[in-house]
């Protein structure tokens, strides 16, 4: 996408923001222009105001720089925090904007469905490279790791709730650098560090860090398969719903628009079975138990014929 319609979104943008003084309206302006230079972030801008409460759970927004974000879906919630040594209050709902909160830095956070992104904008060479979020677990949300520079947040099933998005910078000439991503445990949680090195790169530079909830599967389960398809979907198979009580019923999980969606189910609930992808195309499961009985009959998933 080329800056010029992400231009004209931005002045929807910036008409949603409540009334503040001129010079706070012109700081809100020079912000987002920066942004602006990445076509990168136009679908974050242009979609800002969705809805922050569906079925990927609700996004609470804060009004301060160093306040807490908390994401919440079913019965799991985190809460993130970032260390800025600032109480800048930001001005605006769905894009809110944090203009000075660190030297040469400016912050703006865009909150989408079920999602909130965090742009910081380095100005100049004395804005910090480094940035560190507290993050506090709640509900069901049992542990953290850090795979391919995304934290992904593990419930009490180790199904992943939430992530976060790998932290990437662009430079004014549109050059793009991953930063460096280091996941520590603290007695509250965990504490994620992130570092850029900005050596070639040319102010202002766009870093985005952001989180996001991952939509959930229609029921809880556990000693469930999990078979990947093509192109880049999942279908998962059976299992416990936790109590030892069999599932017959599947659902395919789809990672173009991360929705999982019910599927036909199989002739007889198991768990602790086994699925196999065939030359076909087709998913074979067989064995695993129905309770106390052994399951012996066996179930063929058909791609073509599901949802």
């Amino acid at each position: 996408m080329s800056a010029r319609p992400l231009l004209a979104g931005l002045g929807l943008v910036l008409m949603t923001l409540p009334h503040a003084p001129a010079q706070e309206r012109a700081e809100e302006h020079l912000v987002l222009a920066a942004i602006a230079r990445v076509p990168e972030f136009a679908p974050l801008l242009l979609a800002a105001g969705a809805p922050r409460g569906d079925a990927h759970g609700v996004v609470t927004p804060t009004d301060r720089v160093d306040g807490a974000v908390a994401l919440s879906s079913g019965r799991s919630s985190i809460v993130v925090r970032a260390r800025v040594g600032s109480s800048r209050r930001g001005v605006g709902t769905s894009v809110r904007v944090f203009p000075d909160a660190l030297p040469e830095m400016d912050i703006v956070h865009v909150i989408g469905r079920g999602a909130m992104e965090e742009l910081r904008v380095l100005r100049g060479p004395a804005a910090p490279r480094t940035a560190s979020y507290d993050i506090e677990l709640g509900g069901d949300a049992r542990d953290a790791r850090l795979i391919d520079g995304r934290v992904e947040i593990l419930s009490s099933l180790g199904q992943v709730v939430f992530t976060s998005e790998p932290v990437v910078a662009f430079d004014a000439l549109g050059t793009r650098r991953p930063a460096s991503v280091a996941l520590h445990r603290t007695e509250r949680g965990f504490v994620l560090t992130t570092e850029l090195e900005g050596e070639g790169l040319v102010h202002p530079i766009v870093v985005d860090p952001g989180w996001r909830v991952l939509s959930q599967m229609r029921e809880r389960r556990r000693q469930h398969t999990a078979t990947l398809l093509p192109p880049g979907r999942v279908l998962v198979t059976g299992g416990s719903n936790g109590t030892s009580t069999p599932l017959s019923s599947a659902e395919v999980w789809d990672q173009k628009t991360g929705e999982w969606t019910a599927t036909a189910s199989m002739k007889v609930p198991r768990y602790g079975h086994s699925a196999l992808m065939l030359s076909s195309g087709k998913v074979l499961v067989v064995a695993g138990a129905m309770g106390a009985t052994p399951a012996s009959e066996a179930d063929i998933y058909d791609p073509g014929t599901g949802p």
